[in-house]
């Protein structure tokens, strides 16, 4: 064994492999873990359930238990711990603020005066507008019976949507029976009924049947633009309610 091969520090070549991304296109380490910028990795799966612990951890730790951990964390610090120091002042002093630069003083203080003002038409538009409290409030209360409303119109849609389709296919079944017809003249010998004689090429009275489907100078609808058209009438009906 060479003696670079002696100094080269134990575990480095394997730390070295676990911090450089495979070359397969796998998005993993030489150990199998999800690299960085990897999109198939998850996250925390146990969101809630780390939600939950620190909850129980919040409900076990009170006021007087606090005071105490910050009694001590002060003792340590006077005792000249230099960690229990820096954790003392970075909660209760902070980090201190950058040094201002002499130059930009004239430009921090005309941007400090312009913070300090606001245009006067939000004035009005402040007045005018209702409190979050009082709005938030109001759609609470009101969210019930608006969704009430909406899932009682949609079922009412619904229904009718099938009511039309039902009598569009023929398949009515609170419709009457089309009464037969009586007439008190006895049919024609040649194919006359009431004196109304059927015509050799399709028509019957005046009104001939289109080619085209049309009964009447109106076409025929199909069960697709039916159902089209009924669903746009509900759409409408349903941005009537909520724009009252």
């Amino acid at each position: 064994m060479s003696a670079a091969a002696c100094a080269e520090p134990v575990g480095t070549a394997s730390e070295a492999s676990a911090k450089t991304p495979s070359d397969n296109g796998t998005g993993r380490d030489a150990r199998g873990r999800f690299t960085r910028g990897n999109r198939g990795g998850t996250g925390n799966p146990f969101a809630r359930q780390v939600a939950s612990l620190r909850a129980a951890l919040v409900d076990a730790v009170n006021e007087q238990d606090i005071s105490d951990i910050a009694a001590s964390l002060l003792r340590a610090a006077r005792d000249g711990n230099v960690a229990a120091a820096k954790l003392l002042l970075a909660y209760c002093v902070g980090k201190p603020a950058e040094m201002p630069d002499p130059d930009r003083l004239d430009v921090d203080e005309w941007n400090l005066v312009k913070e300090k003002s606001v245009p006067g038409g939000q004035m009005t538009t402040a007045v005018q507008r209702v409190p979050v409290q009082l709005a938030s409030d109001f759609v609470v209360a009101a969210l019930p019976g608006i969704h009430e409303g909406m899932a009682r119109m949609i079922g009412d849609g619904f229904k009718a949507m099938d009511a039309q389709q039902s009598a569009g296919n023929g398949l009515d079944e609170n419709a009457d029976p089309a009464p037969e017809s009586k007439s008190d003249s006895a049919p024609s010998t040649h194919g006359e009924n009431g004196g109304v004689r059927p015509s050799t090429n399709g028509q019957h009275g005046d009104t001939a049947p289109s080619p085209d489907g049309r009964i009447g100078g109106r076409r025929r609808l199909s069960r697709e633009e039916r159902i089209a058209r009924d669903e746009r009438d509900l759409m409408r009906e349903f941005e009537k309610l909520m724009e009252e």
